[in-house]
């Protein structure tokens, strides 16, 4: 499994959605993960709460000795859906301490009790996901930890800002992380008031050329170059998932 096997199923959480009846066809996305990957994954389960508009699924690896549970987290999906868990910017305490994004938090607390019925500590557990998607990652992966989950690695794809400093120090170690974000794109810029983390990054630069923990000169540097010289720039195009999934697969990553 890579980065693009990920990417993936990133891109494939947002099918099935539904918004007539604001829900997701679970019949229609076991189908379209069937077509995609075959049968060397099936899913396991699906959580989805159609009052906050989050939905995660939980896949499993039908592979002979692997023992590899897969957690996606589906991104916002409609500007509703968006003003319901980003909408709340102000900061809540956590146990451990730090500070997180309350939408988030709030988020992670509602999903959480279902994904430990899906999932056991003898298992190897990979979170991915996309803009909101990917910062659930960082807090559930968190929060299994501390429970005692063996966390293989965690893949957010164009995450925003989550967190306090004294939480990004304290949980800075807790597993690995491989965190993507894309030239413009002003997601992974926002809340101005909050922290990511500044290590792990693998960054897609106006030439979608892939750069492993840039500098910060070099990522301001190529942002001017591409608001300079560049005739089409897109602060959400450079956000969307198919997009980075294609600069994912032409990095061959």
């Amino acid at each position: 499994m890579g980065f693009l096997f990920e990417a993936h199923l990133a891109r494939f959480a947002y099918k099935g959605w539904n918004p007539e009846k604001g829900k997701t066809n679970k019949t229609k996305l076991r189908k379209r993960l069937f077509e995609i990957f075959g049968n060397d994954y099936r899913i396991k389960a699906i959580i989805e709460n159609h009052k906050k508009g989050i939905l995660c699924y939980i896949i499993k690896c039908n592979l002979e000795r692997s023992n590899q549970t897969i957690i996606v987290f589906r991104g916002t999906n409609s500007l509703k859906n968006w003003i319901k868990i980003n909408g709340k910017l102000s900061k809540v305490k956590v146990e451990g301490g730090g500070k997180i994004h309350k939408g988030f938090e709030d988020a992670v607390q509602v999903m959480l009790p279902e994904i430990l019925k899906h999932i056991s500590k003898a298992e190897n557990l990979v979170l991915t996901g996309h803009s909101l998607g990917a910062d659930l990652c960082f807090r559930t992966a968190d929060l299994l930890h501390n429970l005692g989950y063996k966390i293989q690695h965690i893949t957010p794809f164009e995450p925003a800002k989550f967190c306090d400093r004294k939480y990004r120090k304290i949980t800075s170690k807790n597993y690995k992380r491989y965190i993507f974000k894309n030239n413009l794109s002003v997601v992974p810029l926002v809340p101005l008031t909050y922290c990511s983390y500044k290590k792990e990054i693998y960054y897609f630069d106006r030439h979608g050329k892939l750069w492993i923990n840039p500098n910060k000169r070099i990522t301001v540097l190529d942002k001017i170059m591409t608001l300079s010289f560049e005739k089409k720039t897109d602060f959400f195009r450079d956000h969307n998932m198919q997009n980075v999934l294609d600069l994912v697969r032409k990095n061959k990553i």
